[in-house]
């Protein structure tokens, strides 16, 4: 079935993102603000991924179990060497969220 893969995609994903979210990091950014840019697009894409694989939970329960691994990301930086939790990068994981969630019911409205 397909919602398998999509539940497959997503809990790599989120393997992923946590392994990345908490390597040590050099602290420059070549562009300003790309960081916030990339936890936008990744909640965006996690928002997404969640969607289509957990079909039995609501968008409200989606949306606040989104929010608790973002808030866990940046809780879990605060006890690494290079890496600290910003409130702005909270900010862009829940505007990825948002985001989604907004769009969704106006995109199924344009593709009927």
């Amino acid at each position: 079935k397909v919602i398998y893969f999509y539940r497959t995609v997503l809990v790599t994903s989120i393997v992923v993102v946590t392994y990345v979210s908490l390597q040590p990091t050099s602290g420059e950014n070549i562009i300003l603000h790309l960081d916030k840019l990339l936890h936008f697009l990744i909640f965006f894409y996690l928002s997404w991924l969640s969607d289509k694989s957990l079909k039995k939970y609501s968008h409200v329960t989606i949306f606040f179990l989104l929010i608790f691994y973002g808030l866990s990301l940046e809780i879990l930086q605060s006890f690494t060497l290079t890496r600290s939790p910003e409130l702005f990068d909270f900010f862009s994981d829940l505007f990825g969220i948002l985001v989604y969630f907004y769009l969704i019911p106006k995109l199924k409205l344009i593709s009927k």
